[in-house]
């Protein structure tokens, strides 16, 4: 018998809350590694020194704009906890499931109705 909720989904769901934490802790490293690398070139280029080699390359400033970037887009397309427990719930409910659920409750409702006849009836005899 197969699980209806995959044990790997509930791993996920409880993974992304610390996915996203991660995400955002990189995502502030890199805007504040952008703001330095920008505050050493704008000091240099103001006071017209010779800005070091290490920042004059177009590779590191591309690089660490493009990592954070992506850190970015990244923290914005993982869902939340709340989020992804909808979407499963979104995913496994379906109209053959509710019929499904509606006929066993209208079979349980019988069985119930049929047992608490029987006790009252069986209370009523006692009485006489």
């Amino acid at each position: 018998m197969t699980p209806i909720i995959s044990p790997w989904i509930i791993y996920f769901l409880g993974i992304v809350p610390k996915m996203t934490a991660i995400f955002e802790i990189f995502s502030v490293m890199g805007v504040l590694a952008t703001i330095i690398i920008l505050f050493i070139a704008y000091s240099a280029f103001k006071d017209d020194m010779e800005v070091p080699l290490i920042f004059r390359r177009k590779t590191l400033v591309t690089s660490v704009f493009l990592f954070t970037v992506t850190v970015n887009f990244l923290n914005m397309f993982v869902p939340n906890q709340d989020t992804a427990i909808k979407m499963l719930v979104a995913n496994e409910i379906t109209y053959e499931r509710l019929d499904m659920v509606k006929s066993e409750t209208k079979d349980i409702y019988n069985v119930i109705k049929k047992d608490v006849f029987e006790i009252i009836q069986e209370i009523n005899k006692k009485d006489e």
